[in-house]
């Protein structure tokens, strides 16, 4: 049965063919699927998965294959899954590094030197940090500011300084009283010294007239 793909492909290549993404690209650490789908008649045929040597070979064989059944093949980081009725079959690698990055085939194993096959590039982009320190210096303030200046008085300012509200207090008391003595005791004493004066005076005058 086998026989009638095989020598379909040798002669007529067009008509047994498998396709597929030209580029598929997954991040760094993470993990990527690749759907390739195959001509009717290699249903039961097995499906390969492999890094390209060349046009038609692949570097250091099969990396993850099936055998003919649907069953899903896990081999370390890789496995492949066919689906006969719609003729395709996906290949998903897992944890991808940068060493994963490269041209891969998919293809249908046909004899043990396998058989028609697409070439797919796959790319591995690496994965942003997800926060970075701020080197940046905080805005600076659009708020006016006043400057504060301190002002010390030495002894010797305080001396050259003029009386303050409380000496001028006292010194306004200290009138007070001056006037109160002027008025209570020096008034009267003034008053005693001109009624004598007239007292003089007026027997002075009855003195001259007698």
């Amino acid at each position: 049965m086998w026989m009638l793909p095989l020598w379909l492909w040798i002669l007529f290549p067009g008509c047994v063919a498998v396709t597929g993404p030209q580029t598929v690209t997954g991040p760094e650490g993470g993990s990527v699927s690749v759907t390739c789908w195959y001509n009717w008649g290699y249903e039961m045929n097995g499906k390969f998965w492999c890094r390209k040597r060349s046009s038609v070979h692949c570097s250091d064989g099969f990396i993850i294959r099936t055998s003919g059944p649907e069953a899903k093949v896990q081999k370390g980081r890789f496995s492949i899954q066919d689906n006969h009725s719609l003729r395709v079959f996906t290949v998903t690698m897992e944890n991808l590094t940068e060493t994963d990055a490269g041209t891969y085939h998919c293809g249908v194993v046909i004899t043990l030197w396998s058989g028609p096959r697409h070439a797919v590039e796959v790319i591995v982009s690496p994965v942003l940090p997800t926060s970075m320190p701020s080197t940046m210096e905080p805005p600076a303030s659009t708020e006016s500011t006043t400057p504060i200046f301190t002002w010390s008085i030495s002894t010797e300012d305080k001396a050259s300084m003029p009386p303050t509200v409380h000496s001028m207090g006292l010194s306004s008391q200290a009138s007070n009283i001056h006037l109160l003595l002027l008025v209570g005791l020096k008034l009267p004493v003034f008053l005693c010294m001109v009624c004598a004066v007239v007292w003089v005076s007026v027997r002075y005058r009855g003195s001259s007239n007698d």
